[in-house]
């Protein structure tokens, strides 16, 4: 994960259009969030689950008492060191990637860590398009359109300058070739996969394998990677969120084009896309 960092503070850098006051604020956001796995350790000790379970109050008659009480608790709870993280279970458990915007963390479920995103000991292609790309889409949120409006210190300040801001509000909204205006969800997965691309180009140069002309399941390395971009959102009769999801950021990547050959002007290679680096 820490080469999907790297990535996101290079092509921060390259891009020409931000100003060199941006950059600097971005780049030190970026690398100063704090990645953890959660549930913590604390939360498989035994005596550590006691511990935190013991203030709390037998469940009563009264639904309301016992809610009272146990929320009472549980506030008492919020400053012990190690605890806050596992009081913060209700909203990890929503998503397997979850970034708070005031601590700049990110919390990745263990869950996460495992099929379709990441395969043990599977190609570097595979988990770099699965775990890489998604873990790069909740990277992304330190400057995406809340992102921007707090800094590594979780001060409230807009601290994109204005210089480069109508650039950034482009890219962020941008129209592909049908004119139609992308969606936030569509514009993350299309950062997230150029990061993840970049770093996995980067970890392919510095592999000591000949993998060139590698092939899994007769397919290339770029394929890999773009094919465990998309088998996170296999479903067997795939809503319309899940096709736009897997499609859309493919449509705006030139690499993807290429690895498949498809034709300029056709519906997976549209000749205008869509790019916030």
């Amino acid at each position: 994960l820490s080469s999907i960092v790297q990535s996101t503070v290079d092509m921060l850098l390259r891009s020409s259009w931000i100003d060199n006051a941006t950059k600097e604020v971005a780049v030190h956001k970026v690398r100063n969030i704090q990645t953890f796995l959660w549930p913590p350790e604390e939360f498989f000790n035994a005596t550590e689950t006691a511990d935190l379970l013991k203030p709390f109050p037998d469940p009563s008659d009264s639904v309301i008492s016992s809610w009272l009480r146990a929320s009472i608790v549980r506030r008492g709870l919020l400053g012990r060191a190690g605890f806050e993280s596992l009081l913060d279970a209700d909203s990890d458990l929503r998503s397997l990637f979850r970034y708070r915007y005031y601590v700049n963390e990110l919390a990745v479920s263990l869950t996460a860590v495992s099929s379709p995103l990441y395969i043990q000991g599977a190609t570097s292609a595979l988990n770099y398009g699965g775990l890489g790309v998604h873990y790069a889409t909740t990277l992304a949120r330190a400057f995406d359109h809340k992102g921007v409006l707090v800094d590594a210190l979780g001060r409230g300040t807009l601290w994109w300058s204005r210089a480069s801001y109508p650039a950034y509000e482009s890219r962020s909204s941008c129209r592909g070739a049908d004119g139609a205006e992308s969606t936030k969800t569509d514009m993350d997965g299309v950062t997230a996969l150029g990061v993840a691309y970049d770093a996995f180009k980067v970890n392919r140069a510095l592999s000591s394998r000949k993998i060139s002309d590698a092939k899994f399941l007769g397919m290339s390395e770029d394929q890999v990677f773009f094919v465990g971009f998309c088998q996170a959102f296999c479903a067997s009769v795939p809503t319309e969120q899940q096709r736009s999801s897997c499609d859309a950021p493919l449509k705006n990547s030139g690499e993807f084009a290429r690895a498949f050959n498809c034709p300029l002007n056709s519906p997976m290679n549209p000749s205008v896309k869509c790019s916030f680096f």
